[in-house]
Formats: C-alpha cells, structure tokens, sequence
C-alpha cells in the first residue's frame, strides 16, 4: 500500500514531535504573484556557484562509485567548533556547497555543520547546545529549530528553519546569523514588501541562484524572496491551501506537498512529493509543467521506472532531495532509497531517467557502500554537487554520503 503520510510529517511530526504539524495559517492569507523580469543566466562554465550547488558543464560520470564520507551513527558529539573528522550527526537532512566546504542542516540536533571538503573536518558553525531555539546572533550563540533545508549563494548560508516558519541568513565570513523572512512561532500564508512581516507554513526547501531565494511552503505554494532591501516575499506559484496536480501559469498551478527545489538560471525544478513527480517553473513567466513522472496511480504505487527516452515513461515514488549540475537533475527517491538522474531537455519532457545509485532493500533501508545498486541509503534526503562529487544527506542512516566515478 501506498505511503499516504508525507515524509513531511513522518519526519517533523513522529522523529520530532513537532505540534502544528503542516503549519495551519494563524493570519490572514495575502497572495501576491510576480515573476521575475531579468532571471540569472544559466549556467555554462564549470564552478559556476548556483542553486547551492556548483553548476558547469555536467558530471562525466559513466558508473557510480558511493562511499560513506562523514558520520556513522545518531548522536551529537561535536559541541564547540574544534575539528572532529568522527563527528556524529543526528537526521542530517539536508546539504550544500560552495566548493570548498558542505553545510549540512543537522535536523533533529538544531544546528548548521560544515565540513570541509578535502580534510573531511566537521565543525558546528551554528546552534552548539542542540536545543531548540530561535535566537538571532553570532556562530554557535544562535539556535534554530528544526532546520530543513540549506542552500549557499557562495557569500550567505540561507537555511529553511522549519520549526520556526523562518527563513535565516547566515554570513559564512562572520557567522552573523539574522531572520530576514517569517516570525518565530507564527504560521500563515502572508506575502509582504518587508520579509519579516510575511508568513510561511513548514518550509519544506530552499534554493538560490543569488538573487533570490525560492521555497517551498507546505502549504502547496513556490514563494520567492528577493535578496535585496527588505527582503520581500511574493508567490511565484501554486495556490495556498489548495492541493492538485495542474501545470499552468502562476495562481493556476496546483502541487500536492512541494518537497525541495533547485535552479539553473532561468528555471526552478521542484520534487512534487505526493504527486510523485518532477515539476518546472519558468522564472519570467510562472508557468509550471511537469517534466518526469506520472500522478498517482501511475506514480507513488509502483516501484521506481526508468526510461531510456523521457520523463513522460518514468516513475518515481515520492521524490525528495534535487540538486542540478547544469545538465542533469540529481533526486532522491527517499520511500525506495535510490539516486536518480534525469537528462534536461530544452522544452517539453524531460530526457531519459536512470537509477544510479541504490538497490532495492524494501521498506528497512541498508548502509552498505559500494558502486551502483550494490550501495543501499537509508532515507537519502538531501543532495548537492561541488562539481566533481555527489553528495548526499543519508537521513536514517546520519551520515553524509559521497558519490563518485566508479572505482
């Protein structure tokens, strides 16, 4: 049967016992559709820092190699910032980059890591006590509460802190943490010229392409908030409170839990959690489309499908994680523990979708490295790429994981 409970709740509801599960508005809802006039070229040249990601020319790989880079049970050992290559995590679930270091949103320890790339060092760069909090501040005198997402423009960190229906800004150099978006405790569907003074639900994921920010409001809504002046929050797409499936243009568009998010420039891609399937949003005009998957039946009921020819033929159950290298979309198919990847075209479908990672271990997930469907995850949620590397928040597993050419 069909998991009907969204990986939303069955995260932030049961691991966390969070009340108020789905964020129910306690303001008036005020929708405010724009798009954007002059969206971020796509990318084209390697180490381009885009969609928390670093986007060029495409990941060569031909087999994929997956090996266990940091983390390896639950727990939460590194307080202070002192380097600790065996440091632990509790529910990493989500990761990005600029280059040089991830940044992990460490979910059920409240806190922001970051590991550097070469030296595999894990230092916590926000939230040291673990508690839940809402603090603004510097470095480890800040707290979050349940951080759901993480994406990078290079210069900020911008975490979806989901527990408090916030969006925070945190300055790589200093460590100055700061809400720009939402107000700590207070739900609803609220766009408004100053940031602080809109309201979010459960922020299911968030992107960059520096800018803007985009996330995913559980509330079946795209919000953008623009990185300038007061940061102000409009709806680039879906309709609060309403649940569906259409593609069309803006407030038409409807999604069923939109899950995370990534850019190339001009386009976001949206993991359509209960639909099952992988959205586009045209930046300059709001249009939404579906580009690969089916709507359930077809979709969540049967096993992961590949196609050879496009999107149109494959199916997912229940994506999560996306990132892009500027070629590809990468995905993680939590419910099956598998990474896809998924050919862009130009218009229309998408390409052809291959499993390229993970093996088919049933409902209890495994930790096993090794190339292609011979590695198992467990719950793989988040994902992102330096350009070189896959890398990929091993949920249930608390550990990073790293894809590479095979071996």
């Amino acid at each position: 049967m069909r998991k009907t409970i969204a990986l939303l709740f069955v995260l932030v509801c049961i691991m966390a016992s969070m009340t108020g599960c789905g964020g129910s508005s306690s303001a008036t809802t005020v929708t405010n559709y724009a798009v954007v006039s002059s969206p971020v070229s796509r990318a084209s040249v390697p180490g381009t820092k885009l969609g928390g990601a670093i986007q060029g020319s495409g990941l060569s790989f031909t087999n994929y190699s997956v090996s266990t880079f940091v983390g390896s049970s639950a727990g939460f050992s590194n307080y202070t910032s002192t380097a600790n290559v065996n440091a632990m995590f509790n529910r990493p679930i989500a990761v990005t980059t600029e280059g040089t270091n991830l940044y992990v949103a460490d979910y059920l320890n409240n806190a922001i890591r970051q590991i550097n790339i070469v030296t595999r060092h894990v230092t916590t760069i926000g939230n040291a006590s673990g508690l839940a909090g809402s603090a603004d501040g510097t470095g480890n005198a800040a707290s979050f509460n349940l951080p759901r997402d993480i994406t990078t423009d290079g210069t900020n960190l911008y975490v979806a802190d989901s527990g408090n229906y916030t969006i925070r800004q945190i300055v790589i150099a200093s460590g100055v943490v700061t809400t720009i978006a939402g107000a700590a405790g207070q739900a609803g569907s609220v766009d408004a010229d100053t940031g602080t003074n809109a309201r979010f639900n459960v922020i299911n994921g968030i992107t960059t392409d520096g800018l803007n920010l985009y996330v995913t409001d559980s509330n079946n809504t795209i919000r953008r908030i623009a990185l300038s002046g007061a940061f102000p929050v409009t709806t680039l797409a879906g309709a609060p409170g309403t649940t569906g499936s259409a593609d069309g243009a803006q407030g038409d568009a409807r999604f069923n839990v939109p899950n995370r998010l990534t850019t190339d420039g001009p386009n976001l891609y949206v993991t359509d959690f209960s639909n099952s399937t992988i959205r586009k949003i045209v930046l300059t005009t709001g249009v939404v489309s579906t580009i690969a998957g089916v709507v359930e039946p077809g979709g969540a009921t049967g096993q992961d499908v590949d196609s050879t020819t496009s999107g149109q033929n494959a199916r997912f159950n229940q994506p999560n994680g996306i990132t892009t290298d500027g070629v590809n979309l990468f995905v993680t198919d939590s419910y099956t523990h598998t990474i896809r990847q998924i050919v862009l075209t130009s218009t229309g479908y998408s390409g052809a979708v291959t499993t390229i990672a993970g093996g088919s271990t049933g409902s209890a997930g495994g930790s096993t490295d090794g190339r292609g469907a011979v590695a198992t995850f467990n719950k793989p949620i988040g994902i992102t790429t330096d350009g070189t590397y896959l890398y990929i928040s091993d949920n249930q597993n608390h550990r990073i994981r790293k894809i590479q050419r095979g071996l």
